[in-house]
């Protein structure tokens, strides 16, 4: 029997998705093999850790890199141990002031592994994080080799942070949150809103879980905060260019600080510019070409951004739909 246009699409799109999710999982692999000969037990953060949980076996959601957390005390030596294998990291924390850096790309070739010391977007220390995680911790095999997972409120945490950081803007986040919502019952919510709260994370979990509808009331009866942060109002949505940094800057205290960061925006190092403009990557001209294009790209993007951030930082109450508190 002949497959209609819409089941050939899926066929395909599932058989794309399977091969970059093999690749993936066959450069984590390598990773945690590495890394375990050198007595680091890394924590697998996303990609399979949360496919296994929400997807079926051969659904269309891929994965890109691998997301890996080690123990603070061990990250230079996982630093080391990607270093032998051949990699490189991308950018460093003075590529990316005003940013909350929680862990540094690497990158070789196509591969590309994110190593963290810590969660994006927590108020604790990364020793706390790390502990706060190994509590029901289970156990994935990916690609022939074991490797250890967050519990399931912990990925329903990560779930819900990651949609908090890329808002409306990015599609995968929403259909992870999407089918946690649906699939995940309130008790392991309760538990993610209380490990939100060891985290001191709770603004943001909040503003990530009420990206869906279901999250919201789901907020509601967890009895979440109604009002949250200027910057996370911002990042539920899809904000222009800068619009964030404004924020970053308006909250930066001392004019010197914000000279500083200001100028660095403006003329940033060479590797993150090596990110931003791809084509400076082999070629100094392009990257000089880059150096030119940035002030005047800052100078469009202003306008915008400045409204974007107005209308957010003066709107009263809080994101999202309405509840009852």
């Amino acid at each position: 029997m002949a497959l209609t246009h819409d089941q050939a699409t899926e066929f395909v799109l599932r058989k794309r998705a399977a091969r970059m999710r093999s690749r993936v999982d066959a450069v984590s692999a390598e990773v945690i093999r590495e890394l375990r000969e050198h007595t680091v037990r890394p924590l697998l953060l996303k990609g399979p850790a949360i496919t296994s949980l929400l997807y079926p076996a051969d659904s269309t959601r891929s994965y890109q890199d691998a997301d890996l957390l080690v123990a603070p005390p061990e990250y230079e030596t996982a630093e080391r141990c990607l270093a032998r294998l051949g990699f490189q990291k991308t950018l460093d924390d003075s590529d990316v002031p005003g940013s909350e850096v929680a862990g540094h790309p690497w990158q070789r070739g196509s591969d590309v592994v994110d190593l963290h010391w810590t969660l994006a977007e927590v108020g604790v220390g990364p020793e706390q994080v790390w502990q706060a995680l190994q509590d029901g911790r289970g156990i994935l095999r990916v690609n022939g080799v074991e490797v250890d997972i967050p519990g399931v409120a912990a990925r329903a945490l990560i779930v819900a942070l990651h949609a908090a950081h890329h808002g409306t803007a990015v599609d995968y986040p929403l259909e992870d949150l999407a089918r946690a919502v649906d699939q995940l019952d309130q008790a392991t919510w309760a538990a993610a809103a209380e490990l939100a709260e060891r985290l001191r994370a709770t603004d943001t979990f909040t503003s990530g879980l009420t990206l869906h509808p279901a999250g919201e009331r789901l907020a509601g009866d967890l009895g979440l905060p109604t009002d949250l942060p200027t910057v996370l109002r911002l990042k539920r949505g899809a904000p222009p260019p800068g619009a964030v940094t404004m924020e970053v800057l308006s909250s930066t205290r001392g004019a010197k600080s914000r000279l500083r960061l200001a100028a660095r925006k403006v003329v940033p190092t060479r590797r993150f510019m090596r990110s931003w403009f791809p084509r400076s990557r082999d070629s100094n001209f392009w990257l000089a070409v880059g150096y030119l294009w940035r002030p005047l790209w800052l100078a469009l993007a202003a306008g915008p951004a400045f409204l974007a951030w107005r209308r957010v930082r003066h709107a009263k109450g809080r994101a999202g739909p309405s509840r009852s508190a």
